[in-house]
């Protein structure tokens, strides 16, 4: 097992089973808030990471770094 203090930085609410941030759209629940943002630009049509290449567009950055 780790200890609390030998891991510091991880995030906690990852093991959270109680998931305390809910989307008012769809009602999915989730452990963290950054999880919580990262979901709701499911439900926009923004996509504001642009391949400089071909001009293809992305929600989330890790989609345009995959591309």
């Amino acid at each position: 097992r780790f200890s609390a203090s030998s891991t510091p930085n991880h995030p906690r609410g990852i093991h959270i089973s109680e998931k305390l941030y809910v989307c008012p759209d769809c009602g999915k629940r989730f452990g963290t808030t950054f999880a919580l943002t990262r979901h709701r630009l499911e439900h926009t049509e923004e996509k504001p990471f642009t391949c400089a290449d071909c001009g293809q567009s992305f929600r989330v950055l890790s989609r345009l770094t995959r591309h």
